[in-house]
């Protein structure tokens, strides 16, 4: 294929505006590109702009591991992008616990939002570029935490479906050589109670209005060999409470992410090589069971007695996922390794 979208490394972020579709090796290029696109009008009337062309309200920033756009009147991002792979989210050199939720210092405390604005609101803190893909560096997990990759989240969204969507692609990351994804907000329109009329509807919160999406959109991009297609899913889920529903529910084309964001991604991918990912792949997700597994898994490994295990175990059964294989035979084993040593 003559362009790859993933043409950088991942931790070179500065490549990653360009990359990911805005065309541009540097993200103070992009914001640059309205006075660029107008100076043939600024030459032709000095006096409309001798004091300068208007800012533009979108804004572009890059950070150790992740870069972004900005709206500034909302005080949201418009879209994240990262490149992740297996080393980054499986190493153990960062800690969550050491970062902090803050405003980021590189914008004007008018157009950021804080804290405050998410303090009983009802809404959390959601990543967009999720903190978890970066346990390799300490620096790269802090930049997730600043408030411009942030977005006002369903709780339950944050901590249960887009949680699984995070971690199916951290699971992409050790089966692919390279995984590009980029994350973003959505304001769609819905009918009316009569269904005459549609409307953008959305809720602010704070002394800042930080604007509520009504949706999530994400752009995942797999590659593997050079000699391989990649594989290209893009997915707008609702930002609300969501059950175990299939990923390919969400699923959309990624011209329909590009009509409602007015932006396009990945500009120098030859579309027409790129193969589905979810036929591919089949875009599974761990469901709350899945989850629960895990954690029945990891307490039933960690426990340091006979009767911590029986407690675990009774926990198991009141759940109702005793009947999973593996987390049955697990229980045997670490019971039978307890009565050989009583």
């Amino acid at each position: 294929m003559q362009s790859r979208a993933v043409m950088f490394c991942c931790g070179a972020a500065a490549g990653l505006v360009g990359a990911v579709g805005l065309c541009k090796t540097r993200p103070q290029l992009f914001q640059q590109q309205a006075v660029d696109d107008h100076h043939q009008d600024e030459d032709a009337n000095n006096n409309l702009f001798m004091y300068g062309y208007p800012e533009p309200h979108i804004s572009a920033h890059s950070y150790t591991d992740h870069s972004l756009t900005y709206d500034r009147s909302k005080k949201i991002p418009v879209w994240v992008a990262e490149c992740i792979n297996k080393d980054m989210v499986t190493s153990r050199l960062a800690k969550r616990a050491r970062s902090e939720f803050q405003p980021d210092p590189k914008l004007p405390q008018e157009y950021c939002s804080s804290n405050t604005d998410y303090r009983g609101s009802g809404w959390s803190r959601g990543h967009m570029a999720p903190a978890g893909n970066y346990k390799h560096c300490q620096n790269s997990m802090d930049d997730t935490f600043l408030l411009t990759n942030i977005v006002p989240q369903n709780l339950d969204n944050n901590s249960g479906y887009w949680n699984s969507v995070e971690d199916y692609c951290r699971r992409l990351s050790k089966r692919y050589t390279q995984v590009s994804v980029i994350s973003g907000p959505l304001f769609l329109p819905q009918r009316d109670t009569e269904g005459e009329k549609s409307f953008v509807k959305y809720e602010v919160i704070g002394e800042n209005n930080v604007a509520v999406p009504t949706h999530l959109f994400k752009i995942i991009l797999a590659e593997d060999r050079p000699d391989s297609p990649p594989l290209l899913g893009a997915f707008v889920v609702p930002n609300e409470p969501i059950k175990d529903v299939s990923l390919t529910q969400f699923q959309v084309s990624l011209e329909e992410v590009e009509k409602h964001t007015g932006t396009r991604f990945h500009c120098k991918l030859d579309r027409s090589q790129v193969s589905d990912l979810c036929a591919v792949d089949g875009c599974k997700i761990n469901s709350q069971k899945d989850w629960a597994i895990m954690g029945y898994k990891k307490r039933v490994q960690a426990a340091a007695s006979s009767q911590e295990l029986e407690k675990v175990w009774g926990e198991v059964k009141d759940k109702g996922v005793h009947h999973d294989k593996p987390l049955s035979d697990l229980y045997s084993q670490k019971k039978a390794k307890f009565a050989s040593s009583s």
